[in-house]
């Protein structure tokens, strides 16, 4: 290695002979002579380059100028006068090119300790170098719960693992010192501790990293403290050894970290957890979901299971990123009790992810979610195909527009503005709901009904139960008034009035603003009836029915009856004139009785109002459309899904054949 060095060096050593010869020496200086040159002090190796402090610098110096060449062509054998010895400063760490012939060897040990700081006999170590350019990579076994290496290189890192079987493994990466003092405590690194005052800290060695036959996570998708991750992802965790599945199922739980209010909520929705993540079994924040929402799945050893979302739920987010919740994972949810398959119990701390601490929880961080939500079809059942409802609607988003987390129901509508929801939520009631929704019915190319607003026809909404993934809502049809009681207000008059609307299938009203004549004897049904069938015209006969159930005229208190109206029934639209300038006649699709002396005879307050649909029963679901005619949904834009975006207002209706 000094030849290389030597002839690496040829021309520095020419150099150095001139500025050798420009001072007094005790003997001439003999190129030719063959004697090696003096070697280096035993106690610092030669780098692989001259030390900068040996190496003349480029400038002249200010009692010998240099020629333009040099005056003694340089030798290819040693000089007999020693050159200048190396100089003192540290060797520095070797590159990945450097020769590695010159990398120092020393020597590193230390203790293990399980979690108990009882020294730990079995345990295997290896040792490996993470510097390609210099291999090292050796293993041994604690004895008395101590390890040692011997020839290991200095400068460079060693990657030092601790296993043992039933027992996690624990890693560290540390730079060997090359100890040139003999220091046993220089190289020394221990895992865990002895649990004495003074602890082993100086040596590295801290009570999370002793070896421990506790079960723990040691992996985890989505990794610890991540960001931008989609609010559907699986959830995966490896443990050190084979689980118990039951324990990690029942106790496994996703909990708010911060503390956020929705677009969609006009108060807090999710509270904060505090606290840290090494906690040990964290339980603040509110819990959002557990295993319920979930498919579950093992390996084959049951070291790694899977948390999938099922029936397309997600974690709740928003279309804005301020307002986006983070949130963590843990295993809070039960007795607390992750056990191994041998029945080993660890009770908090779950999680070594990292070379520090044990932790009680991960936190992640998902991404908003700004896509607007879209009609995406409809289906209109009929009650003459045994509809379960009737003639209901059920209209189809293009994702899911509610979560029913374990803390809150998520939904547009949840802070109570009606026309936010796509249904029922809250404080939104499903009739409020309604109005967000508007039909048109046609029948062999022309419109039979509408446009109207599905609350005006007495229909409500509701989210459809029967989809698991929750993007259906029913449109359920409005009923036919059912029985009435008459409540005692029976006093006569001379003459009583009718209120309420007349609803056109094309869409346009007439108001009822009507006076019932009264016979003698005291108020009567008969009266009533006749003053609604004088409404009509073009009508079946006595299109109006009022039956009694029990009692009979003159009405009397207690009495039940109830109200109907014949299919073809028909009046006079007074604002909606023929070319000759008469009212047109038009098809009926509700009547709405709303009050007035004569119907407040009728019936309690709390029956109003009274709506009758032609051709259908008392009591029965409105008869609107039949199988073949075409039914088209056109919904509000203004409806939000759970993130708080719009309705797309380009995709916000559809249409089906009612079946």
């Amino acid at each position: 290695m000094l030849k290389k060095q030597i002839i690496r060096g040829g021309l520095v050593a020419a150099t150095m002979s001139m500025v050798v010869a420009c001072a007094p020496t005790d003997a001439p200086t003999t190129p030719s002579s063959p004697k090696p040159t003096t070697a280096p002090s035993a106690t610092v190796e030669p780098t692989a380059e001259p030390s900068a402090t040996a190496e003349p610098t480029a400038k002249p110096s200010a009692t010998a100028e240099p020629t333009a060449e040099p005056t003694a062509k340089p030798s290819t054998e040693p000089s007999t006068e020693p050159t200048a010895a190396p100089s003192a400063t540290p060797t520095p760490l070797p590159t990945a090119t450097s020769d590695i012939s010159v990398i120092e060897r020393t020597t590193f040990n230390g203790s293990i300790y399980d979690d108990t700081n009882a020294p730990l006999d079995g345990v295997t170590v290896t040792a490996r170098s993470l510097n390609s350019s210099v291999p090292f990579e050796e293993t041994t076994t604690t004895a008395g719960g101590s390890y040692a290496f011997n020839n290991a290189p200095a400068g460079v890192q060693i990657e030092i693992t601790a296993s043992r079987p039933g027992y996690a493994t624990r890693r560290r990466v540390e730079v060997l010192k090359s100890n040139k003092q003999g220091d046993p405590d220089a190289n020394r690194y221990n895992f865990g501790t002895d649990g004495n005052e003074r602890g082993n800290d100086d040596f590295g060695g801290t009570e999370f990293n002793g070896l421990s036959d506790l079960p723990e996570v040691i992996s985890m998708s989505p990794g610890r403290n991540a960001s931008g991750i989609n609010p559907k992802t699986s959830f995966v965790l490896t443990f050190s050894e084979p689980m118990d599945r039951e324990t990690v199922e029942d106790n496994f739980v996703i909990r708010s970290f911060t503390e956020e209010s929705l677009t969609v909520d006009n108060q807090i929705t999710f509270k904060a957890k505090g606290g840290t993540l090494t906690e040990p079994t964290p339980e603040t924040g509110d819990k959002v979901w557990d295993e319920d929402a979930f498919d579950v799945s093992w390996n084959s050893d049951n070291t790694e299971v899977t948390f999938t979302f099922s029936d397309e739920r997600m974690l709740p987010t928003d279309e804005d990123s301020a307002d986006t919740p983070e949130y963590y994972v843990t295993f809070t949810n039960d007795d607390k009790q992750l056990k191994d398959a041998s029945g080993i119990t660890r009770d908090g701390g779950y999680f070594k992810l990292t070379e520090g601490n044990f932790e009680g929880a991960v936190k992640f961080a998902i991404n908003t979610d700004t896509e607007d939500p879209q009609v995406s079809s409809i289906r209109a059942e009929t009650d003459e195909n045994s509809g379960t409802d009737g003639d209901m609607i059920r209209v189809r988003f293009s994702e899911r527009m509610i979560h029913y987390t374990e803390t809150k129901t998520i939904a547009g509508g949840m802070d109570g503005i009606a026309t936010k929801a796509a249904a029922a939520v809250n404080n939104v009631l499903a009739t409020q709901a309604a109005d967000n929704y508007t039909v048109t019915i046609t029948r062999g190319g022309g419109k039979i009904l509408g446009p109207i607003k599905w609350a005006t026809l007495g229909g409500s909404a509701v989210y459809d139960t029967t989809d698991v993934t929750h993007k259906t809502v029913k449109l359920l049809p409005g009923v036919n008034a059912g029985n009435l009681t008459v409540d005692g207000s029976t006093t006569v008059a001379s003459n009583d009035t009718v209120l309420g609307t007349i609803y056109f299938r094309d869409g346009s009203t007439a108001p009822i603003d009507t006076e019932v004549s009264v016979t003698t004897g005291g108020p009567k049904a008969a009266d009533i009836q006749n003053a609604l069938n004088d409404l009509l015209i073009d009508s079946p006969a006595n299109a109006f029915t009022i039956s009694y159930v029990t009692g009979g005229d003159p009405l009397g208190a207690g009495d039940v009856h109830n109200i109907t109206l014949a299919a073809g029934a028909k009046a006079e639209d007074k604002k909606d004139k023929d070319k000759n300038g008469d009212p047109k006649v038009k098809d009926i699709a509700m009547v709405v009785l709303t009050g007035g002396t004569a119907i407040d005879k009728l019936t309690a307050a709390n029956e109003l109002p009274i709506r009758l649909f032609p051709g259908t029963g008392a009591g029965a679901s409105a008869n609107l459309y039949k199988p073949g005619d075409n039914v088209l949904i056109k919904a509000g834009t203004s409806i939000l899904d759970p993130a708080g975006n719009s309705l797309s207002s380009s995709n916000d209706d559809a249409s089906a054949n009612a079946s």
